[in-house]
């Protein structure tokens, strides 16, 4: 139904947590490369935009692997 997808917090291009879970990883490394993750992983992106628990599985990827990474607010 209309305006399910906002009740569930889905924004158009994200990825979903299955698929932002299987990227971190990859999205994290390119952070740290000093690369643009948004060139490569942008459902991602999206994803943790909007995604509470996944943003705290990025956040702790992030310090895990301590480097001068962004964090998204």
């Amino acid at each position: 139904p209309p305006g399910l997808d906002r009740l569930l917090g889905v924004t158009q291009g994200d990825a979903g947590c299955d698929i932002t879970f299987r990227n971190l990883d990859g999205y994290v490394d390119a952070e740290r490369r000093g690369l643009d993750p948004v060139r490569n992983f942008a459902p991602v992106e999206a994803h943790l935009r909007s995604c509470e628990p996944c943003h705290q599985d990025y956040r702790g990827v992030l310090a895990a692997n301590r480097g001068g990474a962004r964090v998204l607010a």
